[in-house]
This record gives C-alpha cells, sequence and structure tokens, in this order.
C-alpha cells in the first residue's frame, strides 16, 4: 500500500517545517507523498530535496486547522493517509509500523505518544515491537472529546490519525465553524466512530506531541 503524509500548519509553525521534513526523510520506511497546507504565509521557502513527492499548498489568508487538513489530505493520492500537525515530529519506525498495522487488516489507526512542553529537533525514543489492537476504538463520548473503547482507554493524539483514502473521501473535517481552532481532531475521530467505523490503535508512542 501507498502512504502519504498530510501536514497541516500556518505562519506561527512554519519554523519547524523543515525538521519536520527532516525527520520523515529518515524514516525507516519513507512516504510517497508528503503534502503540506500553510495558511496565514505569504513568504517563500526555500526547500530541500526530500526522498519523496512533496506537495506544498500556501495562502495568505486564514484557514482553520479543518480546512488545513483537508486541503493537505485532498492533494495526496496515495491509499492511506496519515496526519501529523506542523509543530509534532514523528518516529523514524512510524511510517512502518503504519503500514504493517494496515496490511494487518486496520483501516484507522491511532497510536500513543510523547508529550513534551518543549520542542525538540529529533524524536528517537527507543521504542519495542509494534503493539496493535484491531479495531479497538468503538465507542465516543461526545463531539469534543476522544473516543474511548468499552475496554479501557489508552492515549493517543487524534490529530496524528492515519486512515484509508476511501474513508477520508467519504468524511472529511468540519469547515463549516470558524470555531474549530482547536479539538476538530477529537471531533473527526468522534464522527467516524459515529458512522459505524472502528478505530485500531498502536501503544507504542510513534510520535512526539509539542505543548
Amino acid at each position: 500500500m501507498t502512504l502519504g503524509i498530510a501536514i497541516p500548519t500556518y505562519s506561527g509553525h512554519i519554523e519547524f517545517l523543515k525538521n519536520l521534513l527532516l525527520q520523515i526523510s529518515n524514516s525507516t520506511v519513507l512516504p510517497n507523498q508528503v503534502s503540506v497546507s500553510i495558511s496565514s504565509f505569504d513568504g517563500e521557502i526555500l526547500f530541500d530535496e526530500y526522498p519523496f513527492e512533496l506537495i506544498i499548498t500556501k495562502t495568505k489568508e486564514f484557514r482553520n486547522p479543518s480546512q488545513n487538513r483537508n486541503i493537505a489530505a485532498s492533494k495526496l493520492n496515495t491509499d492511506i493517509i496519515s496526519f501529523i500537525d506542523g509543530d509534532d515530529l514523528p518516529h523514524n519506525m512510524r511510517n512502518e509500523y503504519l503500514l504493517t498495522s494496515f496490511d494487518m487488516g486496520a483501516k484507522i489507526v491511532v497510536h500513543n505518544y510523547e508529550l513534551g512542553g518543549s520542542y525538540i529537533g529529533k524524536y528517537d525514543l527507543e521504542i519495542n515491537n509494534l503493539e496493535l489492537f484491531i479495531d479497538y476504538i468503538d465507542t465516543f463520548i461526545s463531539d469534543r472529546n476522544f473516543p474511548e473503547s468499552s475496554r479501557g482507554h489508552l492515549p493517543y493524539a487524534n490529530g496524528h490519525i492515519s486512515l484509508l483514502k476511501t474513508i477520508f473521501d467519504e468524511i472529511k473535517y468540519d469547515e463549516s465553524n470558524d470555531l474549530f481552532k482547536c479539538c476538530e481532531d477529537s471531533e473527526y475521530s468522534s464522527r467516524l466512530v459515529k458512522s459505524g467505523y472502528k478505530i485500531s490503535h498502536i501503544t507504542n508512542k510513534l510520535s512526539f506531541y509539542f505543548h
């Protein structure tokens, strides 16, 4: 299966973008495409050469996170779309573990993360072998809370969700409310579960969440 990474970002996080792309370049399995949607930005960026197709969409106008997510993901033509925020970092084994999960039957995947209060240049935490629960998340609390499995809660980052492109084409992020300047990711996960999809869970910490 082919893998594309969608990165929603804006001018306030532009300083992190090159390092994020470098981290993706050092993955054990490379993505086929990386699509970045940058809003509120009217400048120029000189990008390096990367071992994947890089798609950049810029707009000087404001876009809320849902719009940036939909723009970035819609430019990908891969079997799998994986999101990561512009100020966070993936583990170098993230792509490998995601692809293995989809090969094992997952349709939507979330994973655990390392929470940090300050930005780090490289995320290389030692992680164990893949720990995957297929179709683990099957219930939800509310639109603005994380979906939670009836078998107990395990932490995950909604903003770093990965899913089949066919599902994204069916269900996109809600752009209708400009108040979605946060929590749009958990609302999306909840709506996926409402629509009858179950979400698989990887317990390994596959990303660094800068908070």
